[in-house]
């Protein structure tokens, strides 16, 4: 018995939603595989950038900067992007900037542990679309 034109599609969108999923996934963990030495850092600006959130609707959206110290040799760290405002801590708060020990350039200056919510809803959907 073999699948409907419509059955095949759903899986094929369920295949593409859950192999995104997972490569969002896998890269998230080895960036957090490679940045595990952790130094503090300090919170020295934000860097805003302005995005269409509808057609008439312009908005900022604000990623924190960190400034840590490795070696004698200071970097700038950039976080994720968020919307609307800054809902981090005040410029100088001190954080805890994980770094890569092999390419202290590279970090993971506002990344927790957990991984992002749109990626987890991501591929709840494919493997929905994929069983159904």
């Amino acid at each position: 018995m073999g699948l409907s034109f419509g059955e095949l599609l759903w899986m094929l969108l369920g295949i593409a939603f859950t192999s995104a999923a997972m490569i969002l996934l896998t890269n998230d963990f080895l960036q957090f595989i490679h940045c595990r030495a952790s130094v503090m850092g300090k919170l020295v600006e934000y860097d805003v950038r302005m995005e269409m959130a509808s057609p008439r609707n312009i908005q900022p959206y604000y990623a924190p900067i960190y400034e840590y110290t490795v070696d004698g040799k200071t970097y700038r760290g950039i976080g994720k992007y968020k919307a609307v405002e800054p809902k981090y801590d005040s410029l100088n708060t001190v954080r805890r900037v994980r770094y890569n020990p092999a390419n202290p350039s590279e970090c993971l200056a506002d990344k927790k542990i957990a991984t992002e919510f749109g990626e987890i809803v991501l591929l709840i959907v494919g493997l929905f679309l994929m069983l159904t």
